[in-house]
């Protein structure tokens, strides 16, 4: 797997010198092939490989080629773009890029979930965080430690420490382990 995707970096770094685009490689390496597990794993690294290099829009390509060519590619790849892009200050792309997931029948997990929480409170956008905790509970996922503290931690930053102790309890009540880092939040702000 890293051989791949250090193939599709140097690939995709050399472009320029190249006779030829990523894309037509990709499309001749499909003909005549039926979708199998080596070609999502292509695209699969492909994605990555874009996303490594910070080229959110060509990365977004590719996710959405797949969809067109009969298949998804890996949650965990998916996540690892949303995620980078909630990282890049990108989160009405992460947001747009989890809704055409769902569209397109991909099933998100808890950790894609935990994601667009933390990017949605990242905007200060708790009341659609809020939406997306229900919408994990209508898929019956159950909320990890990572999207309750990655929620914890956007009240916060977002001045409703309040809210965040609520939260705490909460998860407190329902055996979730929350590590340090959530309770760290909680006392930073009220103390602020």
């Amino acid at each position: 797997d890293r051989k791949l995707d250090s193939l599709f970096v140097n690939l995709i770094n050399c472009c320029e010198d190249l006779e030829f685009e990523i894309s037509d490689l990709m499309e001749a390496i499909e003909e005549g092939i039926e979708v199998s597990p080596s070609m999502i794993r292509a695209y699969d690294a492909l994605l990555k490989s874009f996303v490594s290099l910070n080229m959110f829009d060509e990365a977004i390509d590719v996710l959405f080629q797949t969809k067109r060519r009969g298949f998804v590619p890996h949650i965990f790849t998916s996540n690892f773009l949303m995620n980078r892009l909630v990282e890049h200050s990108k989160v009405d792309m992460a947001v747009a890029v989890y809704k055409q997931l769902k569209r397109i029948g991909m099933n998100p997990n808890d950790y894609t979930y935990a994601i667009v929480i933390k990017g949605l409170c990242k905007k200060g956008s708790l009341e659609e965080a809020v939406e997306v905790f229900q919408e994990m509970q209508e898929a019956r996922v159950t909320p990890s430690a990572f999207a309750c503290t990655a929620y914890i931690e956007g009240l916060c930053t977002n001045h409703r420490p309040d809210l965040g102790y609520q939260v705490l309890q909460a998860c407190h009540g329902e055996n979730v382990l929350i590590d340090g880092y959530a309770y760290n939040a909680v006392i930073r702000e009220f103390c602020n």
